[in-house]
C-alpha cells in the first residue's frame, strides 16, 4: 500500500518526500542517489607520466544528489549499496602510443581496479581531437565502494577533453 499523505490528520514535522507518484503516473524518488559532472573547458593531460593515471578534471558538478562526489579527488563513493548505471563520455587526442579510458572500483577503502570491461580503447595515432567515446555500463557497488575515471597510457601528449561522468543508483 502506498500513501501520499499521513491517514489521520497531517504531520507536524514534514518527512522528506522519499517518492512520488503523480496524477498521471509519474513516479519520482528526489532522495534517489545520481551525480552528475563535467571537465568544463579543461584538458586532462598527463604529460610525460605513464601507467595508470586517474583523470582530475572533473570538478563541474552539474548535481549530486547525495553530496556522493568528491571534486577534490574526482571520486564518487557510493552512499548505498545497489546497482549503478554509470556512463563516461569523452573527447580524445591520442598522438602516440595507445590511451585506455577506464572506469576503476574500490572495494571500501581499497585499491582501484577495472571493474569488468568498463573501458574504452580510442584508435592510435590521431593528431585531432575525436569524439563520441564512451563506457557504458552498470556496476554492482556496496556502500562506501569507490568509483574512478582513469587512463592508461605508454606516451606522452595524450589529452582528454569535454569529458562528461554520470551515474545513479538502479536499485
Amino acid at each position: 500500500t502506498f500513501h501520499t499523505q499521513p491517514l489521520y490528520g497531517s504531520p507536524t514535522t514534514p518527512l522528506p518526500v522519499r517518492m512520488r507518484i503523480s496524477s498521471s503516473g509519474y513516479v519520482t524518488k528526489p532522495q534517489q542517489p545520481a551525480f552528475g559532472v563535467h571537465s568544463g573547458s579543461a584538458f586532462f593531460t598527463h604529460g610525460s607520466d605513464t601507467g595508470t593515471i586517474n583523470v582530475t578534471t572533473l570538478s563541474t558538478v552539474l548535481f549530486d544528489k547525495t553530496s556522493s562526489y568528491d571534486t577534490g579527488t574526482n571520486i564518487y563513493t557510493a552512499p548505498v549499496t545497489g546497482l549503478y548505471f554509470m556512463s563516461f563520455m569523452f573527447d580524445y587526442k591520442c598522438t602516440s602510443g595507445y590511451l585506455n579510458v577506464r572506469l576503476a572500483k574500490a572495494v571500501g577503502n581499497g585499491s582501484f581496479a577495472l571493474y569488468g570491461k568498463m573501458k574504452s580503447g580510442p584508435p592510435q595515432q590521431s593528431s585531432t581531437y575525436s569524439n563520441a567515446q564512451a563506457i557504458i555500463g552498470i556496476m554492482e557497488l556496496d556502500k562506501g565502494d569507490r568509483v574512478r575515471p582513469q587512463v592508461e597510457v605508454n606516451y606522452s601528449g595524450n589529452q582528454l577533453v569535454n569529458c562528461h561522468w554520470s551515474g545513479y543508483l538502479l536499485g
